[in-house]
């Protein structure tokens, strides 16, 4: 009886300690794992006006996009990771202090999208489209932008968003002053 006690405490011992262990690899995990950000949606809509491609093409009808607007540190380095949907005349627009160049990624991103990169008045200056899922590519702007929208893949076609087009939206208004 005397040996089999010091087995059972030993035992006993081995159990707390695996109970912990997991308990502690689960509480990692949880504080690791991610939630989507969602930001509130903006109550104005930001409208493109269609101001052509310089190619000659007419004025378009205009386009109008819902919009969170990520305009924290925090809220633009996690942008829309993590979300697996979002609607089709939705957007999530990226206010940065400065009119400089942009590089981004997709890294934690599981939807495809378009990056649409605006300069400080809301000229579109270039469109990055259909955007890999979960890659860490760098997503330049090509140029010095203050402005990025995001939307979901194919957005920026269907809607005829080119280059030259000029966005409006009171925090780009109140951003060029």
């Amino acid at each position: 009886m005397k040996t089999l006690i010091p087995q059972i405490l030993k035992s006993r011992q081995l159990v707390l300690f695996l109970c912990a262990a997991c308990l502690a690899f689960i509480w990692t995990a949880a504080l690791n794992a991610q939630e989507p950000q969602s930001l509130p949606p903006h109550p104005v809509f930001l409208k493109f006006m269609g101001q052509g491609n310089g190619q000659g093409s007419v004025s378009r009808p205009v386009v109008r996009f819902m919009i969170e607007v990520a305009d924290e540190p925090e809220e633009r380095q996690i942008g829309l990771m993590h979300r697996t949907d979002l609607a089709p005349s939705t957007g999530m627009l990226f206010i940065f202090d400065t009119n400089r160049a942009i590089s981004m990624w997709m890294e934690n991103t599981p939807l495809p999208l378009d990056m649409v990169f605006l300069d400080r008045a809301g000229t579109i200056v270039n469109i990055v489209r259909g955007t890999t899922p979960f890659s860490r590519a760098i997503i330049s702007s090509g140029q010095p932008v203050s402005y990025v929208l995001e939307l979901n893949a194919g957005i920026a076609a269907r809607t005829g968003l080119a280059v030259g087009d000029l966005a409006s939206h009171p925090v780009i208004t109140a951003n060029m002053d």
